[in-house]
């Protein structure tokens, strides 16, 4: 199974996006700030310039497994090998005060349309995260690898 996510509206607080499963439209993401970090970089490159908990993981390929989280005592996709980055999962969300370097995932999204929730004026919601988890597990069966892209 493919995924990818592509990054296209990046503003100074969160990164919007679209993913999509072997090429088809899944839904939409929102991660923290792209601090434009590339997966071919050193660890001390990404160390330098990565905020803690405010920034969107490298782009660049990852291997995705399903796997039990401690923190949200689930089974939920969790992106491996990422540089400066640990525990990083695909989860639903709605704000970048969601994301600590996650990828959210929902099924509609707003873009810079005032909230009535601390201002904020991009988000998504419909979380997708058990749709994710519910292909990705038909593809593991399958015995597929299951590969993401991050790309712009």
């Amino acid at each position: 199974m493919k995924i990818k996510v592509i990054r296209e509206i990046l503003t100074p607080t969160e990164t919007l996006g679209s993913l999509f499963i072997n090429d088809k439209f899944f839904c939409y993401t929102l991660e923290d700030v792209d601090r434009k970090l590339r997966q071919t970089h050193t660890p001390d490159f990404i160390k330098a310039h990565k905020v803690q908990n405010q920034t969107a993981i490298p782009s660049g390929d990852y291997r995705v497994i399903l796997s039990m989280s401690n923190r949200f005592k689930r089974i939920m996709p969790e992106v491996l090998n990422v540089k400066g980055f640990a525990g990083i999962r695909i989860h639903g969300g709605n704000t970048h005060h969601n994301t600590e370097g996650c990828i959210l995932v929902a099924r509609q999204r707003n873009v810079n349309k005032a909230s009535s929730w601390q201002g904020i004026r991009n988000w998504i919601f419909g979380s997708q995260e058990k749709q994710l988890v519910a292909e990705m597990s038909k593809a593991l069966k399958r015995g597929e690898r299951i590969e993401l892209s991050i790309v712009y």
